[in-house]
């Protein structure tokens, strides 16, 4: 969804978290899908340059917002030190790299930002947090180490490294925060903004020269207010120094206010963002370390849209955390499996739609209960499962018209589990057990169509068979 922006230049000019949200790409649009339908856009550039004289004027008027202490409780819910050097898939979504030659690798102990290219406009990588989620209706916080010590020299260079979070329901509404530096040496400092469907808001405190310092995110649940806090010197513990606040549900915010549409039970989706413009970033320049977020709640596991069918039958599965690539959907029961075919653009970070195209046991096995397991793509593979299993069942018949006929009489036969491939319709004689396949004009997964084949006048069961099995009840038909 595109907006229009009436946002005056000076703003542009000192944004360096024309980030995850808004990177700049000069004279041109695109739209770029994030977690849950999150849209990361792009829009049309703006020369920055010109306005850096006025806007550092800007940023100096404003001052500093006196020190506190923020009530950090490290790791009581979650958080990544990453000093294993390796990406938990349980706590990370895929990456997305929207645009550039730049990628999120764990190294060195910490989550470091690179860009092989300098010659990308704009380079970025978001990375979502899945572990947890963060509630409307409960205070949260979320907090990330960051150093940017990037070698910029002109002034069309930006780096910004920080966290954010996002509406679940509306991909226009985000609130971001960072460490970033600009061309000048002078300008670096930490950056705030609100985006939403109409407006964007923002904050800053530059011309700090700092090249580390932390950043954190905190909700007020009564007030519905995020307010954003940094620190220039996190390793002599975190003394925290206000930057700005907003508010979500239309009222209370200092630097910016909108109503997000919200209610208790709702959630944010938090992530961790790495951006440059224009600049080559090699490794150990910029990077954010001991990601920590408190009071956040797990997600609900992925839903299925069916928990029954049969061969043809799709499924859509619901969650969040399948990444963008696509991997793999398995029906599981006691070491066999089978593997749902997907459909075309069928694979989203937070829908997947396949289809049963075989079943894993040999017909007759059934009625039989699979696990649902979501195999994605990340390294290693997370799976992720609803939690209620998905059962495969044989044809049912709940009435069939008309109940007696003679040879080349059509028959119409109404159910469940048919299959989506046509398989077979036959009868039984009820005495002599003497079996006659039927001729079917037409087949779906709930209703069937065939004619009466020639046999003797006299009563027989009516069965309806595919790849799965025999439809389980005696159906009486009478050939007169």
């Amino acid at each position: 969804m595109d907006s229009t922006y009436l946002l005056v230049p000076f703003l542009y000019s000192i944004d360096p978290f024309l980030v995850a949200v808004h990177p700049i790409k000069k004279g041109a649009r695109s739209t770029l899908v994030y977690k849950g339908g999150c849209v990361m856009r792009k829009r049309a550039g703006i020369v920055m340059s010109c306005w850096l004289g006025l806007a550092l004027v800007l940023v100096c008027l404003t001052g500093f917002s006196p020190s506190i202490l923020f009530p950090s409780q490290a790791f009581a819910t979650g958080g990544d030190d990453f000093n294993d050097n390796s990406k938990d898939p349980m706590k990370w979504g895929a990456d997305i790299v929207p645009n550039g030659k730049c990628a999120m690798n764990e190294v060195n102990r910490r989550l470091e930002f690179t860009c092989r290219s300098p010659s990308v406009d704009w380079n970025q990588v978001i990375r979502p947090w899945i572990l947890t989620e963060l509630p409307y209706d409960n205070n949260w916080e979320m907090q990330i180490d960051i150093t940017n010590d990037t070698h910029l020299t002109t002034n069309d260079q930006w780096a910004n490294f920080g966290i954010g979070v996002i509406s679940q329901y509306t991909e226009e509404n985000g609130i971001y925060a960072g460490l970033y530096a600009s061309g000048l040496p002078t300008d670096r400092g930490f950056w705030s903004e609100m985006d939403t469907v109409t407006n964007e808001y923002f904050k800053w405190e530059g011309g700090l020269a700092v090249t580390s310092g932390a950043i954190s995110l905190a909700f007020d649940s009564g007030t519905k207010v995020v307010t954003v806090w940094y620190d220039i010197d996190p390793d002599d513990g975190y003394n925290w120094v206000k930057l700005s606040s907003f508010g979500v549900g239309g009222s209370g915010g200092e630097n910016g206010t909108a109503n997000w549409g919200l209610t208790n039970g709702d959630k944010f989706w938090p992530f961790v963002y790495g951006y440059a413009e224009y600049i080559k970033i090699s490794s150990g320049q910029l990077y954010g370390d001991n990601f920590q977020e408190t009071n956040g709640v797990a997600p609900p596991p992925p839903e299925s849209s069916l928990y029954e069918g049969t061969i043809g039958t799709e499924i859509t599965i619901t969650g969040t955390g399948f990444g963008s690539k696509k991997g793999k959907v398995l029906l599981e029961h006691l070491g066999s499996s089978v593997a749902l075919k997907i459909a075309k653009d069928g694979w989203h970070e937070s829908s997947i739609t396949g289809t049963i195209s075989k079943v894993p046991l040999p017909a007759g096995s059934y009625p039989a209960s699979f696990d649902i397991v979501v195999q994605t793509k990340d390294k290693p593979p997370k799976k992720l499962s609803p939690t209620d299993p998905f059962t495969i069942r044989n044809p049912y018949i709940t009435q069939h018209s008309p109940a007696s006929g003679s040879p080349g009489t059509e028959v119409t036969v109404s159910g469940t589990f048919f299959g989506g491939k046509k398989g077979k319709v036959y009868l039984v004689g009820q005495t002599s057990g003497q079996q006659k396949s039927c001729k079917v004009t037409s087949w779906s997964m709930n209703e069937i169509k065939f004619l009466v084949p020639k046999v003797d006048k006299g009563s027989y069961w009516l069965y309806i068979s595919n790849k799965v099995g025999n439809s389980p009840i005696d159906v009486p038909y009478v050939v007169n």
